[in-house]
């Protein structure tokens, strides 16, 4: 039976840029050109406007929610005014700006993403300045308080930016993988002890901008890892890791248009792909290691 669709009248008055869930799928969070954030919740096919955060001066591009386990911080967003905010809930239940990272990065920036819940409260971003930024909350003091490092990460430009999915507890170091405007995709380890963003692989296949990047989920400690990247050469590559033979490029798969955005499923089984302006491809990987498309 096919699953109801809900129609969500937002009041932007400019593009939606992007829309995601919380952790429990109770409330959504819109970002749009016209420098707004609108949250809203949803519950039994129902919605309600719940708040309009305006503290960005410029088209917001993405925002992401953050674990509630780090109550009070609830949401971060991203925008073209450089800037990095976190978002916080006050006693009346409203999101204040809590955070905002302040002169950082010198152009726009593009993509935001929220470590998961093993890493503790950690934001990586990236920036059409050619560089990424790690954000951490540190609580070693009495008065914890937002570090932040940044470092080089893609010439031209930085468009993606995805966590490893599968942390493991205790584990020092935090991954993720970024991509961007020199046609590369890059893994690194962030070091929070230390302070220090090192460059752990370079993936080169792709011939044009890499528009968005994903990291699948998976167990913890897996000796298997898979990420998806996606380019304005209208392909969309699936890049593998296996312990003993590290990453490489298992699949290619050709769109009919530049490809603007990749993400997985919550099993990490179903990638969706965004292609042209209004189109959206599902694939799935079958027994026989071939992907296809699934009809929607």
């Amino acid at each position: 039976m096919a699953a109801k669709s809900l129609d969500i009248e937002t009041d932007h008055s400019m593009m939606i840029h992007d829309a995601q869930l919380n952790y429990y799928g109770t409330l959504l969070a819109t970002a749009s050109s016209d420098h707004s954030i609108k949250i809203f919740r949803v519950e039994q096919n129902k919605y309600e406007f719940q708040q309009t955060l305006n503290a960005h001066e410029g088209p917001v591009w993405q925002v992401r929610w953050i674990h509630p386990n780090f109550a009070p911080y609830h949401l971060v967003s991203c925008g073209y005014d450089r800037r990095i905010i976190v978002w916080a809930e006050d006693q009346q239940g409203y999101y204040q700006k809590a955070y905002e990272s302040e002169d950082i990065h010198t152009s726009s920036v593009n993509s935001v993403d929220v470590a998961p819940l093993e890493y503790g409260l950690m934001i990586v971003a990236g920036s059409s300045d050619g560089n990424i930024s790690v954000y951490w909350h540190d609580r070693s003091t009495s008065k914890p308080k937002w570090k932040c490092i940044m470092h080089p990460a893609h010439q031209g430009g930085v468009n993606g930016v995805s966590w490893c999915k599968s942390a493991a507890p205790g584990e020092t170091k935090r991954t993720f993988v970024t991509c961007g405007c020199d046609s590369a995709v890059c893994i690194w380890d962030f070091n929070p002890e230390k302070g220090e963003i090192t460059k752990v692989k370079l993936l080169e296949g792709h011939r044009d901008w890499v528009r968005d990047v994903a990291w699948a989920p998976a167990p913890a400690q897996a000796s298997t890892g898979t990420i998806a990247s996606c380019s304005e050469d209208n392909t969309v590559i699936i890049w593998t890791y296996r312990r003993g033979k590290g990453w490489e490029q298992k699949t290619e798969l050709k769109c009919s248009k530049r490809v603007w955005s990749v993400s997985w499923s919550v099993m990490g089984n179903i990638l969706a792909v965004a292609q042209g302006e209004e189109e959206v491809l599902l694939f799935k990987e079958g027994h026989d290691g071939t992907w296809s498309t699934v009809d929607s």
